[in-house]
């Protein structure tokens, strides 16, 4: 888990140099309230940047809607730099809470518009796995596939 696409891109870099050259999909912790994300990075010991830090706890923390608005615009952006440094997926984790993934993945153009907008079909994620994973590049060499033979896309995990 990390808040810092730096972080993503130097890592991957690493384990290219070293020889590793399976796809590295980056995990992504959803922010739904400030008391959650600080509770996941003292759990996870995992580096904040100063600037992210400076506006989270600037967020009105009894305002669960704008913490949420907030949580979307930081994913997004995050998720943008991921694409554009190579990442062939992202991995949303939203501890059975959804709307935040939601919101960034339609936010990307990947998903539903609204997160009161029913799930999409399978075919519809296909589809939107494929079009995330282009990133401009030739789509035929850019389809993975996780271990059942299935596309590797945009996941949202609990």
């Amino acid at each position: 888990m990390f808040f810092d696409s730096e972080v993503y891109v130097a890592f991957v870099e690493a384990c290219r140099a070293a020889g590793i050259h399976i796809p590295i999909i980056p995990g992504l912790m959803c922010i739904n309230t400030v008391a959650g994300f600080k509770r996941m990075v003292g759990f996870c010991h995992t580096r904040v940047p100063d600037q992210l830090w400076k506006e989270m706890m600037a967020l009105p923390k009894d305002d669960e809607e704008a913490v949420r608005r907030y949580g979307i615009a930081f994913g997004e952006r995050l998720s943008q730099e991921l694409l554009l440094a190579g990442s062939s997926g992202l991995h949303y984790y939203c501890l059975n809470l959804s709307r935040v993934a939601l919101g960034i993945v339609a936010r990307l153009g990947l998903g539903p518009q609204s997160v009161d907008t029913p799930p999409q079909t399978v075919e519809k994620v296909d589809e939107m796995s494929v079009k995330m994973m282009g990133n401009g590049a030739d789509k035929d060499k850019q389809k993975e596939k996780n271990m059942d033979g299935e596309l590797v896309g945009a996941v949202a995990s609990s």
